[in-house]
């Protein structure tokens, strides 16, 4: 089964492919045209691109052309490589700031070494990087071209918009970029980014060069009637030195970056502040450790992961685990201390589950919804369904038939009326919530699932439940 990946479509030189072979085995394949094929190839042998594969910061890539998986594509292209997968493709805009900021670096850092290969990345996007775990990955090889001896990177008003405006939003204005990033596909241009960089402001560190002169320079060529600044430059050319000083800069700049306040909300400090006792905390511990280790998952989501304490339970039996917060900080902390660890199949993702990322860009396709990229076998929620009742406002029956649309095993936490964490949601609600009753749960989750096992914790104020589905639920 060959199946065209809906976001490739852009670059006319090649396309990616989900191909199925007759052990149902995936394959990652590209699909590229002669010009593109030839340089691919001249790149696979380049000594600084293999270094950079074997550190894992350039995805794995082989040229299969000549072999059987690729017969179905090569009446079509010219040359077929095979990319290794990763785990589960994430989008800029469910990044934390660190993540952001990682990605940035790496691509500059290819910049670097592309340049002193004679090679330039034609495009800047952060959509090239994927995630494999903690460590950013660039995905598009196509994206490396031979220099001539006077070529300026046409990439970087693109790293500007999509990386660097959005650093210094979150570092400089305390803004998050993220719903920004949802929003604007092409990330923020200069004329947007300018409105938020005023007073003092245009001040801070790399906000004149990059932010207030683009937009100046666009302002005045908007007045000349010339559609964007670009069109002004194209014969322009920049020497490898002039390059590799810009690049540089940037590098400089952004490791100056910082998120300023990283480790200060209420849900980041969660292993301090949550409402367990010692011993029913443990069994809460002990009950995720045994099933995970049962099932040994080869995709897990921790939905309400807060800083991922329970995810590093599920990890240390999954294949990759997806560690989705609302909180920005503690996706932040938790991203830095995997980083500590070492800790490297834990993808940490900012993540509201009553708002998930949607469908996005050409034909809703383009950039699927966060459900719809690589069903999980193990899903984890803790201390979630009373968040999604109350604040969310979401009826219990809706919750528990979206988990049964998942398919998966699931650890349920059913929070009780009584609960501490309960009453403070619900002070100042008018609504009686009257569907959040354990015994309407239970029916509820029987229509879905058999339960497999529970365990009551804190005197009867909360249970843990093992759901398996029944095979009920219909597309």
């Amino acid at each position: 089964m060959i199946t065209p990946d809906p976001g490739s479509f852009k670059d006319p030189s090649g396309r990616v492919y989900r191909v199925t072979d007759d052990n149902n085995v995936t394959h990652i394949l590209r699909g590229l045209d002669a010009n593109a094929g030839a340089v691919a190839t001249k790149l696979l042998a380049a000594p600084f691109f293999q270094t950079w594969i074997r550190k894992q910061s350039i995805v794995a890539t082989t040229d299969v052309t000549n072999e059987p998986i690729a017969a179905p594509l090569t009446p079509h292209w010219h040359t077929v490589l095979e990319h290794a997968p990763v785990p589960f493709l994430t989008m800029p805009y469910e990044w934390c700031f660190s993540m952001l900021k990682d990605a940035a670096l790496l691509t500059l850092d290819l910049f670097q070494q592309a340049l002193e290969n004679h090679y330039l990345l034609k495009d800047a996007t952060p959509y090239n990087i994927q995630f494999n775990g903690i460590r950013p990955v660039f995905i598009d090889i196509p994206s490396f071209q031979p220099r001539g001896e006077f070529d300026y990177w046409r990439g970087y008003r693109q790293f500007s918009a999509e990386f660097l405006v959005p650093l210094l939003l979150d570092a400089h204005c305390n803004i998050a970029f993220h719903a920004l990033l949802r929003a604007c596909p092409g990330g923020i241009a200069p004329l947007d980014a300018a409105k938020y960089f005023y007073g003092m402001r245009v001040f801070k560190r790399g906000v004149l060069s990059h932010v207030w002169f683009p937009a100046y320079a666009e302002r005045r060529a908007l007045r000349r009637g010339v559609d964007t600044v670009s069109e002004t430059n194209t014969t322009r050319g920049q020497p490898a030195i002039a390059l590799r000083a810009l690049v540089d800069s940037l590098s400089r700049l952004i490791r100056t970056l910082h998120h300023r306040n990283a480790h200060t909300g209420h849900w980041s400090q969660y292993t301090r502040t949550h409402s367990y006792d010692a011993d029913s905390y443990a069994k809460k511990k002990n009950f995720i450790d045994r099933h995970a280790a049962a099932l040994c998952p080869h995709l897990a989501w921790d939905l309400g992961a807060n800083t991922g304490e329970f995810a590093r339970i599920v990890a240390s039996h999954a294949h990759h685990v997806i560690a989705a917060d609302t909180d920005h900080d503690s996706i932040e902390a938790l991203y830095r201390s995997l980083h500590n660890e070492g800790v490297d199949n834990i993808t940490p993702l900012l993540l509201d589950v009553a708002n998930p990322s949607p469908s996005q860009g050409w034909a809703c396709a383009e950039r699927p919804a966060f459900v719809q990229r690589s069903k999980p076998d193990f899903v984890i929620c803790l201390a979630l369904l009373h968040h999604l009742r109350v604040s969310a406002n979401v009826p219990l029956a809706m919750v528990i038939e979206w988990l049964a649309s998942l398919r998966a095993t699931v650890v349920l936490e059913w929070v009780g009326r009584k609960d501490t964490m309960f009453r403070a949601l619900v002070v100042n609600k008018t609504e009686e919530y009257g569907d959040y009753t354990l015994p309407v749960f239970e029916t509820e989750v029987g229509k879905w699932f058999t339960i497999e096992d529970r365990l009551v914790l804190k005197d009867g104020m909360r249970e843990l439940f093992l759901l398996t589905p029944k095979g009920t639920y219909l597309e």
